[in-house]
Formats: C-alpha cells, sequence, structure tokens
C-alpha cells in the first residue's frame, strides 16, 4: 500500500516492547515507496533532568535529534512544554504541547521527505488523546494492546481517568486494533471498527537462539544447567515470590531475569531483594537488542511465571511467541492467551506444578519438538501480523476514497 506512518510510541524506540512489528511493516510499505517515523517519548524540560537524566543529556547534547533504523524508518525525540500526564490537567498547557509537537513532527517529515498523500498516525496509549488528528493525518489507529487502567500503580482516581482517556481515544480513532481477544470482548462497544492482531515475534532476530554460530553470553557459559530464562522488562507482571520458590527449590538451576530493573531503579520490595542475593539467580538490567540474542541462546527453557491479576486476564504476551520462535521450551503460569499453544507449552496450576514443569521440558526436549515450536513461530511471526493490519487499513482507504 501507498502511505507514511508515523508511530507515537509509549517508551522510547530503545526500550519498545514491540519493535519488531514496526520493523515489519517498514519493511513492507517500503516496497512502495512508503517512509515510517516513530516519535519518542518527548523530552520535558522541567521533568526529564530528574526522571530520564541520560535522556535529557543526550538530548541537549545532540544538533540532530532523528536517528535512522532502516533506509525508511526513523527515530525522532521531540521536547514538550510539560511532560503530557502533567499537561494534561492544564488545558492551556496541553494545547501549546500539541502546538510544539505539530511543528517539530511536521518539520522533521519534511526533511525526511515524507510526501505520501496518504498519512496514518499510530497511538498506543490513552495519554496520547490529543495526537489523534494533530497531524492532519488521513486515517488515525488506536492499538490497544493492554488494559493500561489495571497497570500496577495505577490508583483508583487515575484509573478513572485512563478509563475516561481511553473511551473518548476509541471514539476519535478511525480504526482500532487489539492484541487479545479479551480486550476486543470489553472494548468494541466503544469504537467503530476493531480487529485482534495477537503480538507475535521477529522470526529471523530470535531464530538466532538456534544458529550454532551464534555465541552464548559469557556470563552464562560456566552456569549450571538448565538455565532458565525471562524475558522482560515490566517486573510488576511478574510472580516473584514464584522466581524465589523455583530458586530455593532447585538451587542447582539457574535463573535468569534479563531486562529486570537495577534495585535503584526497582520499588523496594523485600522480595526482590531476596532475589538478588540468591546465588543461582542473575538479574540483569536492560540489555541491548545487538547483544540480546547471546543471551537467549543460553537458555534452556523459556519462561512466563505472571502473577494472577486482572491486568494479566488481558494480556497476550510477547515472550510466548519469542521463545517460540527460539524454539525453546516454554513453562507458565495459567491465564487465557497461552492456552493457544497450549499443544507446545507447559501451563502449570500452581508453584510445585511450575517446578515439575520445567523439569519435564527440560528432560524431554528433543530436535522433533524443536522443529513443531518453529513451525508454530512461522504462523506467529511479525510479518504474518503486518500483512493483516495492511490489508485492513488498504481496504479502510479504499472504502473512503
Amino acid at each position: 500500500m501507498v502511505a507514511d506512518f508515523v508511530f507515537f510510541l509509549s517508551a522510547d524506540w530503545e526500550r519498545f516492547h514491540r519493535p519488531g512489528m514496526i520493523l515489519a511493516l517498514a519493511s513492507e510499505i517500503g516496497r512502495h515507496g512508503g517512509k515510517v517515523l516513530c516519535v519518542n517519548r518527548p523530552v520535558c524540560p522541567f521533568t526529564s533532568p530528574f526522571r530520564h537524566f541520560e535522556k535529557w543529556r543526550r538530548w541537549i547534547t545532540r544538533r540532530q535529534h532523528v536517528e535512522r533504523v532502516t533506509d525508511n524508518l526513523y527515530v525522532y525525540t521531540p521536547i514538550v512544554a510539560l511532560h503530557e500526564v502533567l499537561a494534561r490537567r492544564v488545558g492551556p498547557l496541553l494545547a501549546l504541547d500539541q502546538w510544539l509537537l505539530r511543528a517539530q513532527i511536521k518539520k522533521t517529515m519534511r526533511a525526511l521527505g515524507f510526501s505520501n498523500p496518504s498519512l496514518v498516525a499510530w497511538i498506543y496509549h490513552p495519554y496520547q488523546l490529543h495526537y489523534v488528528r494533530m497531524l492532519h493525518e488521513a486515517l488515525t489507529v488506536y492499538e490497544c494492546y493492554d488494559e493500561h487502567s489495571l497497570a500496577d500503580g495505577v490508583g483508583v482516581r487515575e484509573r478513572q481517568f485512563v478509563t475516561e482517556l481511553e473511551e473518548e481515544l476509541f471514539a476519535r480513532c478511525d480504526l482500532s486494533f487489539t492484541t487479545s481477544r479479551r480486550l476486543r470482548d470489553a472494548k468494541a462497544h466503544l469504537t467503530r471498527e476493531m480487529y485482534v492482531f495477537n503480538n507475535a515475534a521477529d522470526i529471523e532476530y530470535f531464530g538466532r537462539a538456534q544458529d550454532p554460530a551464534q555465541p552464548i553470553a559469557l556470563e552464562l557459559r560456566n552456569r549450571p544447567h538448565p538455565v532458565i530464562g525471562y524475558l522482560g522488562f515490566h517486573l510488576d507482571r511478574a510472580d516473584l515470590a514464584l522466581i524465589r520458590h523455583i530458586a530455593l527449590a532447585r538451587p542447582h538451576w539457574t535463573l535468569v531475569l534479563t531486562g529486570v530493573p537495577r534495585l535503584w531503579e526497582t520499588p523496594s520490595t523485600s522480595l526482590f531483594h531476596e532475589l538478588s542475593t540468591l546465588p543461582n539467580v542473575l538479574l540483569k538490567g536492560w540489555i541491548d537488542w545487538d547483544e540480546l540474542p547471546s543471551w537467549f541462546k543460553g537458555f534452556d527453557i523459556g519462561i512466563i511465571p505472571y502473577k494472577k491479576s486482572g491486568f494479566h486476564h488481558y494480556v497476550n504476551p510477547n515472550k510466548l511467541h519469542e521463545y517460540t520462535a527460539m524454539g525453546k521450551p516454554v513453562v507458565s503460569t495459567s491465564f487465557p492467551d497461552v492456552e493457544s499453544h497450549k499443544d507446545i507449552i507447559w501451563i502449570a496450576k500452581d508453584y510445585d506444578d511450575f517446578v515439575r514443569s520445567v523439569e519435564d521440558a527440560y528432560a524431554t526436549d528433543s530436535l522433533e519438538r524443536i522443529s513443531r515450536r518453529l513451525e508454530v513461530a512461522q504462523k506467529n511471526s511479525w510479518a504474518v501480523r503486518v500483512r493483516g493490519m495492511l490489508d485492513i487499513i488498504q481496504s479502510k482507504f479504499e472504502s473512503e476514497g
């Protein structure tokens, strides 16, 4: 299809949880001359020096705030008058933010040669409501990938606020995608059109786990097996008590939690501090995308240790598809959206069953099972998902043209 896209990211590109999706989309539209601009969370002169000092330092020392990721994919970091969450409570400041963003983004698009008559704006979070029509786009898409009002740390008043923002966002957007059937069932009445596209994986990238030439991270080479790995940055979703139970029940195993924040970046919990003292638990901070394959290459098992909460009821985890694309055995706690893979993964009923499932997954792994997992992964690639999304967007343009 012939269109340019602007993605308003819910986290900066280097920590965005679904870069594979945008890379696949950029590759697909690039065949027709389309370009993609990803807009990082804006820098705020009042909050960024305290909350994200390194980002602030990089911004003020650079003369160019655009990075080229691929031939037609760019990442841009703008600046605003006040952080959008705070500005939303002060109407004039929110309007000022919107004006500043529009001016900066349009100037950047002109400089990068964005010229397709059809522009799609892609929004990821209810706090981005004021981005709708900001660029006078032909089509606005809201991708609802989580139940944001139930995220950990969202209080009762904020929950209501997020819910109201999202209801308005659904009403104002032309098209909505979501990552799980349960999110669709809960939100479909709020929007004109909603389609379900589960999360997926970058098959080539995660498939490097099966490449004999891919080295294993030095820190994993002398660790006892099995090496049980967890990919993820959202510590609030993980059942830390379960992870502690596994580590204490099997002290000869190795548990590796990649993407987990460092101690001083983490809410103070006794469980997390206890995990940091266990000799068979390795807590890693954020690992750069280029270095991550050397870590998951060393995994024997991939785990999804999500705790039971209202939030997890709606989640379709990236990890499910990423571990499968690695060809690794997967052990998960029980929640609705892992049932799609129940024939090839282990779903544990309780803590002890989780330990037994890891033992069984490790003991019974085989080339045949690896092949089966990789076969399933091919059906859950970002390339497949993106083609489906673009078909719907194309039909939307055609019906309104």
